[in-house]
């Protein structure tokens, strides 16, 4: 009978994935862990959980972060997962979907379920030590009260579901022409490539924005990096990126970067919206004193919500959308 509800909880998790792309499946795959003493995990301030293992040839990491904050009314738990290197031997990119599940360790049937749209994973360049965070969810309120309410003999399972697909050639069709953008003007030094690499943002509730939202923290070159969007009552869309390292950092006083931004459909890579940036905008530099770079009134919004009369799909849908950047670090003053 247990094995019956196993596998009919892994059905139920599958289905959850909602598959509404178009891509080859190249492989699924399940890891499941067990946390003991979690009753006592959760009561303990600024608590922090962290668990490495390997699927699909690459190296993860679960970490779990419990705060109470001296308030019972601002409980939460913190849940990320971190691609933390993409071997050699692999494609340079993943694209998957996950489920992250939280359950009753004896009975599958009771659990409480986090899906999240298709993600692209890009290999990590060579300065980038920390990883890439694609999956970050806060329970809080009704869900934490549910979460609680899963321990069963101060036990509790957390397991995760992936789904890999075959994206490559659509992928390179759309990262070239997102690097193609970037101006190619040169300003002495400034064209020496230090390092680039490609980050995308998933952005689930377009429709709740009325505010500065922040990306993770993403890493490029070896520095961290935030993006923020908002967008203003006439529609146009503003999009900053911010620097968080304190110069000097790594021997370096500054760093000037280009870049160039994107919006695709979350599961559709040929249906996107670049718009380049202008030549006065193709170089910034970043300092002890510039941490910013505002783009203001990038795009309307309204261009992403135009249908294509191809696919009969906007970029936006159902309120989600990826916002895309490229991102070159240079040398040079």
């Amino acid at each position: 009978m247990a094995m019956i509800d196993r596998s009919l909880y892994k059905s139920k998790l599958r289905k959850l994935l909602n598959d509404d792309t178009n891509y080859p499946i190249l492989k699924e795959d399940y890891y499941g862990i067990q946390i003991e003493n979690f009753v006592e995990f959760l009561n303990i301030n600024n608590c922090n959980f962290v668990k490495e293992f390997f699927i699909n040839n690459c190296k993860w990491q679960l970490q779990i972060k419990a705060d109470k904050q001296n308030n019972i009314d601002n409980e939460y738990l913190d849940i990320s997962l971190t691609n933390l290197n993409i071997k050699k031997d692999t494609n340079k990119l993943i694209f998957l979907k996950i489920v992250l599940s939280i359950r009753e360790y004896e009975d599958p049937s009771n659990f409480l379920a986090c899906n999240q749209s298709p993600y692209l994973i890009s290999k990590n360049d060579k300065y980038n030590k920390l990883g890439y965070t694609f999956f970050k969810k806060r329970i809080k309120g009704d869900e934490y009260e549910k979460l609680k309410n899963l321990i069963k003999n101060d036990i509790i399972m957390i397991d995760i579901f992936f789904r890999f697909y075959k994206i490559d050639d659509i992928y390179e069709t759309y990262i070239d022409e997102l690097k193609s953008h970037i101006t190619k003007r040169k300003y002495g030094k400034r064209n020496i490539v230090k390092s680039g690499n490609y980050y995308e943002w998933v952005i689930d509730d377009w429709n709740k924005i009325n505010d500065w939202i922040f990306s993770p923290v993403f890493n490029v070159g070896g520095y961290r990096w935030v993006l923020s969007l908002n967008i203003d009552k006439s529609g146009f869309i503003s999009l900053n990126l911010k620097n968080l390292e304190n110069f000097p950092f790594n021997g370096d006083d500054s760093i000037n970067i280009k870049c160039n931004f994107g919006f695709r459909n979350i599961n559709n890579f040929s249906l996107y919206r670049i718009k380049p940036l202008s030549i006065f905008n193709a170089y910034h530099s970043f300092n002890k004193v510039v941490d910013s770079f505002l783009i203001r009134n990038y795009i309307n919004e309204s261009e992403l919500f135009n249908t294509n009369n191809k696919v009969n799909k906007s970029i936006i849908e159902n309120n989600k959308v990826i916002i895309s950047i490229y991102l070159y670090l240079y040398k040079g003053s």
